[in-house]
């Protein structure tokens, strides 16, 4: 068949389909009709195409990336098996020579794995063991790079450490021989760090050579990378601390300590935890050595033991007190949780410092550090940081007392210690205080406050001491800093301050009371407060936790913003205050309280024969009731007593009670050879205790009244109605005999085991006879020795001025207090209280005596009876005047805040004109004055009646 041209094919199948129109064919769509997108549409799918073509890169890259590593791994892999195979074919063939040895370490080094290679380790450590150490080896990091890959390989896995151990200690054996350099090298490529996982898994034993090793490096990044990198991140437990003791040798310890004091900058910057745990680690390290450690290694321990110190929170380890921190108790300090909850690592590193602090090395380390001279302030400062916290923690006082003794009683330490440092130091603003200034203040203001218990006045001002000037500089700058620490918001490291402070302040103002070593303005820090000020002040804000169950609230307070500061120095240290802002303080608040309303109460029956026994039967139970108006009614053997009380009767039988129950004859109280009265230890009574606290009661409601009471009290027992401790002197009063015996043995020459005491006192019993008192236990079988004879002389004093009169000053105090509570008398000392109660021996103000005197009858102030009584007051001596007060008020002191604050005023009143003698009814301040015809007359009986004793005429 013949074939058909192309172009006629084209055009028969163009024919086919072509109907005869030359226009285009219309497209019907059978969709629909079409819509066109919109804007937003468009952009969106746009962005979603664009990041679906950027995940499609990344899935790209990422297989790349992995096809890559595998590729890597696989050749890597390959390649160190090839090399793996090298090295055993060359080890196989036992050729030990220098070349064959380097080639083995370059192919470990190349393909080691700790989890496939221990055993070649093994084998090449064996073989390197086995040969001669070269002058100059022949691969320089040969043996600190097997130690690393022994590291390594053993703590990867616990069972590789039994047999890697003895390779580790010959490598560790070698690497010494080529220099120190080592040890750093290891630190810096994370040896330390590899030990910790080993030691953490409990196999000590098995690296112990390379942690000797490295602690024995004295180089500074060292001693930083295990403190970092092992001390911090290993938790203390017992058996590392028995290792640390058994297999760490003193001159590791030493070259140890001087590597940490080398890197003491970054200690300090340690937190808190990993700072208590090195101060844990290195307190277990350091502390069995103690006393074998040189006198420069001691000194390295105790710097890094301040440095990571400083970093421990402690404010947080403060214990909590009860009520009345700032005064001293005659027990002992009890042991007390933190302040709040603690983590296990500071839990651990309160137990374990206290612990440590409890035993005799630390002491005897401290001794040897205090014992440089001249003064070093360096090593002072030093070690207060370290006592600080033993204060801060408020150990048991069998633990402060050892280091308390060997501060108080070094020679010259503590004047040394205000003179060259603490008297420039101690700036009126605590808060700019530095950390070692604030330890220094504490630990000194903790020991002087101990040495005052025992220093006699003469011994404190004596040239081994202090001179009277020093004191007064001292207790002015103290005051300055008390009154800053009374300030309501204040840091809380400043918190730990506050009671030695305060209980110094008050050590020292008492001894102040004796020796005047300073003035009124060295103690008045606060002559800024207003008496205004003090109009608010209640009750309860004078108590420390202000939760007394009858606490009084005594009106609005003044809106001041300074009034929280004025309350918290009026709790700690009152005598910043004057005297006189003192006395209106308590007065105002016993006339605040005077005038609320209390229910009447019916007048208490009591007999004339019978005074004491029917009050103390009718009155011991009315407790604070005793602060409102009582009334008493008399009874004779004929019966009832004519007459309604109006405060007179009542003050009568007061002044007379007081009188019997403080006589010798009720045999409650005694006088000490200076004629002051303190409750009698020896009483035979059974019910002592119910009739001490019945006394306390009345005495309280006499001062609650304001009367006057000629009842000298002794200092020591003062002291302890106000919770204060009595020091040694105060001995002098109560046993004359005693303390010049006492002073005797503190300054005898020769050795007290000549004089053959024992820790024993003598004491009355209840038959009269005598018996053996132990000071301390089994103490008649303690021998007083030159050790100990400063314990004995603070013992036996506290015996007698605390112990012995224990049980009977405790009852009286909760009498006393149930009428006057504790806080209005703790804003007084001892000789205050004193004058609180009997008025101040000063002269008589004569204006102000008849400005404030009342007449009666047909007298007035410009009567000629008057006026000629007056005049003859003028003439008189002070004594006769004094006398004349006594005539009248039954006291012959004038009150503290003048004749005003009488109560009941003082009134003079006519008797007639009969020829008769001035009489005077005490219980109501009245003075009966008859009418003489002449000035001289009026003058005569006056001297009479108020020298020759007569005087009361009940109206």
């Amino acid at each position: 068949m013949a074939q058909i041209p192309g172009f006629l094919c084209f055009l028969v199948v163009m024919c086919a389909f072509f109907d005869g129109s030359h226009k285009r064919r219309k497209e019907v769509s059978l969709r629909g009709a079409s819509k066109q997108d919109d804007r937003e549409e468009v952009l969106r799918r746009a962005a979603a195409q664009r990041l679906e073509r950027e995940l499609l890169r990344k899935q790209v890259a990422a297989a790349t990336k992995v096809q890559h590593w595998f590729r890597r791994h696989r050749i890597l892999r390959r390649f160190r098996s090839s090399l793996r195979a090298r090295f055993d074919a060359l080890l196989g063939q036992g050729q030990s020579s220098v070349e064959t040895r380097a080639q083995l370490l370059n192919l470990l080094v190349a393909f080691f794995s700790p989890r496939l290679d221990s055993d070649r380790l093994l084998e090449l450590g064996e073989l390197l063991r086995t040969s001669q150490l070269q002058a100059k080896p022949e691969l320089p990091d040969c043996y600190q790079l097997l130690i690393l890959f022994c590291l390594r390989a053993m703590s990867t896995a616990s069972s590789n450490c039994p047999k890697l151990a003895p390779l580790l200690q010959s490598l560790v054996s070698r690497s010494e021989e080529l220099g120190p350099v080592w040890q750093p090298w290891l630190a810096k490529r994370g040896g330390c760090g590899l030990l910790t996982s080993i030691i953490a898994h409990g196999d000590v034993v098995h690296v112990s050579a390379l942690l000797q090793a490295l602690l024995q490096s004295r180089d500074p990044t060292v001693g930083q990378a295990i403190a970092v990198e092992v001390l911090s991140k290993l938790r203390p437990s017992p058996a590392l601390a028995a290792f640390w003791s058994a297999s760490v040798p003193a001159p590791v310890v030493c070259a140890f300590f001087a590597a940490l004091d080398g890197a003491r900058l970054f200690l300090g910057d340690l937190g808190q935890e990993a700072a208590a745990a090195v101060l844990v680690h290195v307190m277990d390290i350091g502390f069995p050595f103690i006393e074998q450690l040189p006198h420069d290694a001691l000194l390295d321990f105790l710097r890094v033991m301040q440095t990571l110190l400083h970093n421990a929170p402690l404010e947080l380890l403060i214990p909590r007190r009860t009520g009345g921190d700032d005064s001293d108790s005659d027990s002992d300090d009890e042991d007390r949780p933190p302040t709040v909850a603690l983590s296990p690592m500071l839990q651990l590193l309160y137990a374990r410092y206290r612990s440590v602090m409890d035993s005799d090395g630390i002491l005897m380390a401290f001794v040897r550090c205090l014992r440089t001279d001249p003064w070093n302030g360096d090593v002072t400062a030093m070690v207060c940081s370290l006592l600080a916290p033993i204060m801060t923690l408020s150990l048991r006082s069998h633990t402060k007392v050892p280091f308390l003794n060997a501060i108080c009683f070094r020679p010259r330490l503590l004047p040394a210690f205000w003179r060259n440092w603490l008297a420039t130091a101690v700036l009126p603003t605590p808060i700019a205080w530095s950390r070692t200034t604030r330890d220094g203040v504490h630990v000194f203001a903790e020991a002087l406050s101990h040495a005052l218990l025992t220093l006699d006045d003469d011994d404190l001002t004596n040239k081994d001491w202090f001179v009277m000037e020093e004191l007064g500089s001292m207790v002015k700058s103290l005051c300055q800093a008390a009154v800053a620490l009374c300030e309501p918001a204040k840091p809380a490291p400043l918190a730990q301050l506050d009671r030695p402070v305060f209980k110094l302040l008050h050590r020292l103002h008492c001894r102040n009371d004796r020796l005047r070593f300073s003035t009124p303005d060295h103690w008045h820090a606060a002559l800024w407060v207003e008496d205004r000020m003090f109009n608010g002040v209640r009750l309860d804000d004078l108590n420390q936790e202000g939760d007394d169950a009858d606490s009084l609230h005594l009106g609005a307070a003044v809106l001041d913003a300074r009034r929280p500061h004025v309350v918290n120095m009026l709790r700690a240290v009152p005598f910043v205050f004057p005297f006189h802002q003192r006395v209106r303080l308590f007065r105002g608040l016993v006339t605040a309280y005077r005038g609320q309303s209390f229910p009447f109460s019916p007048a208490v029956p009591i007999h004339r024969k019978r005074l004491y026994q029917d009050a103390f039967d009718n009155m011991r139970g009315l407790g604070s009731r005793l602060r409102t108006s009582i009334r008493v009614q008399f009874h004779s053997d004929e019966g009832p007593e004519a007459g309604i009380d109006g405060g007179g009767l009542f003050r009568e039988f007061l002044a007379d009670l007081l009188k019997e129950a403080f006589s010798p004859e009720s045999g409650f109280f005694v006088a000490t050879a200076d004629n002051t009265i303190y409750p009698n230890p020896h009483t035979t009574r059974l019910d002592a205790d119910q009739h001490f606290c019945f006394i306390g009661m009345v005495l309280g409601k006499a001062i609650f009244d304001g009367m006057l009471l000629d009842l000298p009290f002794a200092t020591f027992f003062l002291l302890k109605l106000l919770s204060e401790r009595p020091e040694f002197d105060d001995l002098r009063s109560l046993d004359p005999e005693l303390h010049r015996n006492l002073l005797f043995l503190k300054h005898y020459p020769g050795d007290p085991e000549e004089l053959a005491l024992t820790f024993a006192a003598s004491a009355q019993d209840g038959d009269g006879g005598y018996r053996q008192v132990d000071l301390v236990p089994q103490g008649r079988d303690v021998a007083v020795t030159a050790a100990n004879r400063i314990t004995y002389i603070f013992r036996m004093a506290d015996y007698r001025l605390n112990t012995q009169i224990r049980a009977a000053c405790s009852a009286f105090c909760h009498g006393l207090f149930m009428v006057i509570p504790q806080p209005w008398l703790r804003l007084f000392s001892a000789p205050e209280l004193q004058l609180l109660i009997s008025g101040e021996e000063t002269h008589i103000n004569v204006e102000d005596f008849e400005a404030n005197c009342e007449y009666g009858g047909e007298y007035n102030a410009s009567h000629p009876a008057i006026v000629a009584f007056w005049r003859i007051v003028r003439r008189m001596s002070d004594e006769n005047r004094h006398n004349l007060v006594k005539f009248i008020t039954s006291c012959p002191r004038p009150p503290l805040l003048g004749f005003g604050f009488v109560n009941p005023r003082i009134c003079i009143s006519s008797a007639g004109h009969e020829a008769r003698l001035p009489t005077a009814s005490t219980c109501i301040n009245l003075l009966k004055l008859p009418v003489y015809p002449d000035e001289e007359t009026l003058e005569k009986n006056l001297l009479y009646s108020i020298t020759s004793g007569a005087g009361f005429d009940l109206s």
